[in-house]
């Protein structure tokens, strides 16, 4: 098995769906065999019927089912959280190795996990510490999105083949969220822990929810006078409204400030929980894949501001290099995110640092990258516990530290100096660049 660069790729590795029933496997979204006077649950038509008239791009039946989906999801029935039992065949991943080797899990498996996660969460909602409350919160939001989400598209078959049904069942997805969002939206208006407002500010993102119209960057701004991070946030929106100059200026501000916390909820945390810890590595591995997806597109918006404030043509603007090195040094101290060290080396050449010090940068940044890629993190077996094991303590370590720390750690550990490992992925990418040419002589 290829394994993947980055911890955010990790979610490629075990893909939702997999198995309905108890004796057959089934894609998780596919639809159970239907009689065939079964009613469609929206419309109270044949469901063949309806089927047929969405692939044909029946306007009427597409919006009726838009505006019922809200009203009778919850009508559906869920996938049963069958348990996953230790069978004394390594430690449960043998009865679900047919479907991990599609790259999928279970849909049992997937309702166990999140049914745990949603005992996790009501136990953090309990919590007098705010920030948990709101993490609480944002993890229900986004597993009860998907969970009605899954149920939506099981009701018509090959609805990820179809945009229409794809965007039904996204809003599907937001109004089953729509509650625990709301929640979210109130606990921040009163909120006093600037974290616990960012939770509510990425959970919320694009979406245009009447819960979400208060939740933004310049109030996040004000929480937290010292953190450049809200103040690129604001930067964003003002280029999002086409205001070049409001975003310039906001960039300018956070290069000011001395703090560079994205305050990003810590939702990989509930992997160490007793709850999850108690979930065989079957339930384990579908948890960490949806606590994997809460990633918010917001989270880089940061970065893409800088590299914009940054570019070429801007730099020469004046003040603008005092800056961009700022605000390099600040990702570099600070951003514990292998992306935000790239960027970082990419802005220090704009700020133009010395070429000894981009060298340095350089270095380590291949030295990282090859250390991903080369280090015993990832599973090297499908139905191997203790392969599993090692990569979710990697996980769990990597949350509470951060990326760049873990990779800084495992350079360390290799007893090879950063400019040996980074000379070993030059040497790699060379390597596999005239295999490629190769390859392509060939055809």
């Amino acid at each position: 098995m290829q394994r993947p660069t980055r911890v955010v790729l990790v979610a490629c590795l075990i893909a939702v769906a997999g198995f309905i029933g108890l004796a057959f496997w089934f894609d998780r979204d596919a639809v159970l065999p239907q009689p065939v006077t079964q009613v469609h649950p929206f419309t109270s038509a044949p469901i063949q019927e309806v089927t047929a008239a969405v692939r044909a791009g029946s306007t009427n039946v597409s919006n009726k089912l838009t505006h019922l989906a809200a009203a009778n999801i919850s009508k559906l029935p869920d996938v049963a959280a069958v348990p996953v039992i230790d069978d004394g065949t390594a430690c449960g991943l043998d009865q679900i190795k047919s479907t991990i080797d599609s790259g999928k899990l279970p849909p049992h498996v997937v309702a166990a996990a999140r049914q745990t996660i949603e005992k996790v969460a009501s136990q953090l909602e309990m919590s007098s510490i705010e920030q948990e409350r709101a993490l609480a919160l944002h993890v229900q939001a986004n597993v009860r999105g998907e969970a009605a989400r899954d149920r939506y598209k099981r009701t018509l078959p090959d609805c990820d083949k179809d945009v229409d049904c794809r965007a039904r069942a996204m809003e599907v997805r937001q109004q089953a969220a729509q509650p625990r969002l709301a929640a979210l939206a109130q606990l921040a208006a009163t909120a006093v822990d600037p974290a616990s407002y960012a939770t509510a500010f990425y959970q919320c993102g694009s979406q245009r929810e009447p819960a979400c119209v208060a939740i933004t960057a310049e109030h996040w701004a004000a929480m937290d006078p010292t953190n450049a991070v809200p103040w690129l946030h604001v930067a964003n929106a003002a280029a999002a409204r086409g205001d070049p100059a409001a975003r310039d200026e906001a960039v300018a501000r956070a290069s000011a400030l001395p703090i560079y916390d994205t305050r990003y909820p810590g939702t990989l945390r509930l992997m160490q929980t007793d709850l999850v810890l108690a979930q065989l590595v079957p339930v384990r591995l579908a948890i960490s894949q949806d606590l994997l997806s809460l990633t918010s597109p917001d989270f880089f918006s940061p970065y893409l501001q800088i590299l914009g404030f940054c570019s070429p043509q801007a730099v020469e603007t004046p003040g603008r290099v005092k800056a961009c090195g700022q605000l390099a040094e600040k990702l570099m101290q600070q951003d514990q995110n292998q992306l935000g060290h790239r960027v970082a080396t990419e802005i220090a050449v704009k700020a133009r640092w010395s070429a000894e010090k981009i060298a340095e940068l350089n270095d380590e940044n291949n030295a990282m990258i090859h250390t991903s890629v080369t280090a015993d993190i990832f599973p090297t077996s499908r139905t191997n516990c203790q392969s599993y094991e090692k990569f979710e303590a990697w996980l769990s370590e990597a949350a509470r530290i951060g990326e760049v720390a873990m990779l800084r750690q495992a350079i360390g550990a290799s007893g090879k100096t950063i400019a040996k490992l980074a000379e070993e992925r030059q040497s790699a990418q060379k390597k596999r660049l005239e295999q490629s040419e190769r390859d392509n002589a060939k055809k």
